[in-house]
C-alpha cells in the first residue's frame, strides 16, 4: 500500500459550503496528522476553483487535474483566495493552499496524489494515483532485438484516423520514444474503444512505426494498412491434436507474457496429483537432457492441453473473445474447458489418465494424414482390414488412418505412387483404433 506520509498532493472535492468544507478539511488533516507534522503540510486544493461546480463530473475533473500535475510535476494554485476559512484550524493541520504554482515536492520519487470525490446521494470516494515512471531512452527497443509488434489504431472516420496517425507520430518522438513498442501497441488494442474505421499497422521498431503512421497521416494507405468498416466476425478457437508440437514450443510466451506463464502455472498445479513431472521443466529442456519426456505420449499430451489453454486465455486477455469453439482429438477436452464445461483440474485429470493409460500402446501404432474422402480411404484399405482403419474425417478430402506401423507404411507407398498426399502425424500410437478399445473401460472406471 501507499503511505499518507508519501502524499505529494491532494485534491480536495471542495463543497464550497459552510459544513462540507471544514468536514472535509478536518477529516484530510487528521487523517494526516499521524503522518507528518504541521510543518511538513501537504497541499491541497480543488479544481472547482478554475471551473467551479460540474456536479456528476467534478470526481473526473479532479482526477484529471491531478493526472496533470504528475505528468507535469506542478502543483497549480488555487485561484481567488483572498481569505482561509476561519472555521477550519489550518495551524493544527498538516495542510496547506498553495496559492502560486510550485514543483512537486519530492525529486528522485514517483510522486502521489491523493484525489476525493463525494456524490450528492452520500457516495464517497477516494483514489490515489502514482506517477509514471518512464524507462530510460537505452531501454527502448531497437531494430535489432525488437520482435515486429501489430498496432490497431480507430476511429469514426477517415480523417479523424488521420489525425490519430499525426498525434501518434508525435507521440512515439516524444514521450512515447523512451516506451517499449509491445507497451504501446497492448494499449491500443486493450485499453482503447474500437470505431469504425481501422487501421493496422506492423513494425519492429519507433523509427519504422513513424514512418508508416507518417504515410498513413498523409494518404491513409500502404502496403501494412488496412481501413475498413467495422464489421465484428465470428471467432472460433479451434485446439488441435497431438503432432503438433514442436521443439521450443511455448518458451518465448513463457518468459514474454506473464498471463500465458501463470495459466502454465495453474495447468501445472491441477496435474501434479497425476504425474511425476514438471510441465515447466519439460518445456525449458532439450532433447539430450536426460529428464528430456517430451517424447513420451503421457508427457506430450498433458502439455500441449496446457499450452493450448494458456494460449485460449491469452488471446482473452487480448480481447480476442471466441464465439464458438472447437477441439480435434484431445482438443476436445481443451475446446470443453474454455467453453466451461469442464474446470481445470478435471480438463488436465482426464488427459493425464488417458495419456497413461495409452502409453501402453506406444510403439504397436502410427497415423497418417491422407488427402482423400472417406469413401475413398476406406476403398484404399481393402486388404488391410484388421491392421488400419478411417480414425477421423478432418475435412471433406483429409482423412487420418490409424493402424499397424508396417502396415500403415505400405499403404503410404502406394498412395504416394498414386500422386495422393500423405503424411505421417508425429505419433507412435493408433489413436481412434480399435487398439485403444482395452483402454476404454479403465479410463471409463478412473473417470467415474
Amino acid at each position: 500500500g501507499v503511505s499518507p506520509a508519501q502524499l505529494g498532493y491532494l485534491e480536495a472535492h471542495g463543497t464550497g459550503t459552510k459544513v462540507g468544507d471544514p468536514v472535509e478539511i478536518k477529516a484530510l488533516g487528521s487523517m494526516l496528522a499521524q503522518y507528518r507534522s504541521s510543518d511538513d503540510p501537504c497541499p491541497i486544493g480543488s479544481v472547482k476553483t478554475n471551473i467551479g461546480h460540474t456536479e456528476a463530473a467534478s470526481g473526473m475533473a479532479g482526477l484529471i487535474k491531478a493526472a496533470l500535475s504528475l505528468k507535469n510535476r506542478v502543483i497549480p494554485a488555487s485561484l481567488h483566495l483572498r481569505e482561509l476559512n476561519p472555521t477550519i484550524p489550518w495551524a493544527e493541520l498538516p495542510l496547506e493552499i498553495p496559492q502560486t504554482m510550485r514543483p512537486w515536492p519530492v525529486e528522485n520519487k514517483p510522486g502521489i496524489a491523493g484525489i476525493n470525490s463525494f456524490g450528492v446521494t452520500g457516495t464517497n470516494a477516494h483514489i490515489v494515483l502514482e506517477e509514471m515512471v518512464w524507462p530510460q531512452a537505452e531501454e527502448a527497443e531497437t531494430a535489432v532485438s525488437t520482435p515486429p509488434i501489430l498496432l490497431p489504431l480507430s476511429a469514426h472516420s477517415d480523417a479523424a484516423l488521420r489525425q490519430l496517425s499525426h498525434d501518434y507520430v508525435d507521440f512515439l518522438r516524444g514521450a512515447g520514444a523512451k516506451l517499449p513498442l509491445r507497451d504501446i501497441a497492448y494499449t491500443a488494442a486493450v485499453r482503447r474503444t474500437h470505431h469504425a474505421h481501422r487501421l493496422a499497422l506492423v513494425a519492429a521498431n519507433h523509427a519504422e512505426l513513424i514512418e508508416e503512421l507518417e504515410a498513413v497521416a498523409e494518404s491513409v494507405g500502404g502496403e501494412t494498412a488496412v481501413i475498413h468498416p467495422a464489421t465484428p466476425p465470428k471467432i472460433a478457437f479451434i485446439f488441435p491434436g497431438q503432432g503438433a508440437q514442436w521443439l521450443g514450443m511455448g518458451r518465448e510466451l513463457m518468459a514474454r507474457e506473464p498471463v500465458f506463464r501463470d495459466v502454465l502455472a495453474q495447468c501445472e498445479d491441477a496435474m501434479q496429483p497425476f504425474v511425476d513431472w514438471s510441465l515447466q521443466a519439460q518445456l525449458a529442456a532439450a532433447p539430450d537432457d536426460p529428464h528430456y519426456r517430451l517424447d513420451q505420449i503421457d508427457v506430450i499430451q498433458p502439455t500441449l492441453l496446457a499450452i493450448e489453454i494458456a494460449l485460449a486465455e491469452l488471446w482473452r486477455t487480448w480481447g480476442v473473445q471466441p464465439d464458438a469453439v472447437l477441439g480435434h482429438s484431445m482438443g476436445e477436452v481443451a475446446a470443453a474447458y474454455i467453453a466451461g464445461a469442464l474446470s481445470l483440474p478435471d480438463a488436465m485429470r482426464i488427459i493425464c489418465r488417458r495419456s497413461q493409460l495409452m502409453r501402453r500402446t506406444s510403439g504397436q501404432g502410427a497415423m497418417a494424414v491422407v488427402e482423400l474422402t472417406v469413401p475413398q480411404a476406406e476403398l484404399a484399405l481393402q486388404g488391410y482390414e484388421g491392421r488400419l482403419s478411417v480414425a477421423v474425417s478432418n475435412s471433406p478430402r483429409s482423412t487420418v488412418i490409424s493402424g499397424d506401423p508396417a502396415a500403415l507404411d505400405d499403404l503410404l507407398a502406394e498412395l504416394q505412387a498414386q500422386e495422393v498426399f500423405c503424411r505421417k502425424v508425429k505419433v507412435d500410437v493408433a489413436s481412434h483404433s480399435p487398439q485403444m478399445d482395452p483402454l476404454m473401460d479403465e479410463l471409463g472406471a478412473f473417470l467415474a
